[in-house]
């Protein structure tokens, strides 16, 4: 298993993580934001509104026959709390 840590900016890197013993490729993004009440309910409706469509795919059924095109790959979202921090976490599985 191979690690790199590649440096964005001040608060943002990448881990990228090669190993031979899966098949499956896995990608993670998670967002921390400060949990306070004026924005808790804004995050939280961000992923799911993402979940919902986009741009090129506008609605839920249109992303699952790409997704379902893409070698069954899954695309999700979560939203949790970590002590005082929000982690808006967006995966995809391939």
């Amino acid at each position: 298993m191979q690690e790199e840590i590649i440096r964005i900016n001040e608060k943002t890197f990448v881990h990228l993580i090669n190993t031979t013993k899966f098949k499956s490729n896995v990608i993670t993004a998670f967002l921390l934001t400060d949990l306070n009440r004026y924005d808790v309910t804004m995050n939280a409706l961000i992923p799911a509104v993402l979940r919902r469509g986009t741009a090129n795919l506008k609605t839920m059924k249109e992303m699952s026959i790409k997704l379902e095109n893409m070698y069954g790959a899954v695309f999700d979202t979560s939203v949790d709390k970590m002590g005082d921090k929000q982690v808006i976490q967006f995966y995809m599985d391939s």
